[in-house]
């Protein structure tokens, strides 16, 4: 909708500030949700091997799944992302971040052959589909108003990262750590229609 250094609108953008604003802003998430370019996943900066080859998973898809966890989401309540967490793991909502098993065995922290998510019990939910669940809701439903957050500083918001080889350093696994609860408001409700 924007174009060039300065951001000047394009025909599209044009177009779109006639518009009603919840119109636009459900057809961006729309759009959005079938496109990717940046994976929301690469804002987990402590995972390394992100960049290697076949370690993650198709984005369009993953992406589609993980925002499909919105739809479990009671409209005005508030809502603790484990809750969520576990309600998308009952309902079969698995955005799984990693191609293959051996996949699982390029993501790491601090060092390939210690901090591999490969080991048997080194790989839980929450640290890799979660944080890429808790990016997404943070970056993109946030960002656009869809829904609303409860946010703290991610420093010490979090510990199921911390029994894992090198998270015992780490003040924080991602910026996300402090996304404590989201809840779903009626321009979110309306963009998911």
């Amino acid at each position: 909708m924007a174009d060039g250094s300065r951001l000047q609108l394009t025909a599209r953008g044009r177009a779109a500030v006639k518009k009603p604003p919840a119109d636009v802003l459900k057809l961006l998430w729309q759009r959005w949700l079938k496109n990717g370019i940046i994976d929301e996943f690469s804002r987990v900066e402590a995972i390394k091997g992100q960049r290697s080859a076949n370690a993650l998973s198709g984005l369009v898809p993953r992406r589609q799944l993980a925002a499909s966890g919105l739809w479990l989401l009671p409209l005005g309540e508030w809502v603790d992302v484990d809750h969520l967490f576990a309600r998308m793991q009952k309902e079969g909502m698995d955005p799984t971040v990693h191609r293959s098993g051996r996949g699982l065995w390029k993501l790491y922290l601090e060092d390939p052959q210690y901090g591999s998510f490969g080991y048997d019990g080194a790989y839980d939910w929450e640290l890799l589909q979660g944080r890429y669940v808790l990016a997404l809701l943070f970056e993109y439903a946030a960002t656009l108003g869809l829904i609303d957050i409860r946010y703290t500083e991610p420093e010490g918001a979090r510990s199921d990262f911390r029994e894992h080889w090198g998270g015992d350093w780490l003040p924080f696994l991602s910026r996300y750590d402090g996304l404590l609860a989201v809840r779903l408001n009626p321009l979110g409700k309306y963009c998911l229609e």
